[in-house]
């Protein structure tokens, strides 16, 4: 999952750079379409990973509640 994670990064970063060259060599309505493609890229993947960790993140408490309730664990992590 973290690996997936670091390509899409680096994607966007690649399509940004991809922008700004072509912005220098003088194709600039396309070098803007991909900034305008990276920066579109950015926001889909902050949201995202926002509202993919909001479940995961209640899903884990909810696993180390069952296993507390069960006697399996002392007490929660914190």
């Amino acid at each position: 999952m973290l690996i997936l994670g670091g390509f899409f990064a680096l994607t966007v970063g690649a399509l940004a750079l991809r922008g700004l060259t072509t912005i220098d060599g003088g194709f600039t309505i396309q070098g803007f379409n991909d900034i305008r493609d990276a920066i579109t890229q950015t926001a889909a993947l902050t949201l995202g990973l926002i509202v993919g960790a909001t479940p995961a993140q209640a899903v884990f408490a909810s696993r180390v509640k069952r296993m507390a309730e069960a006697g399996r664990m002392s007490a929660p992590p914190r």
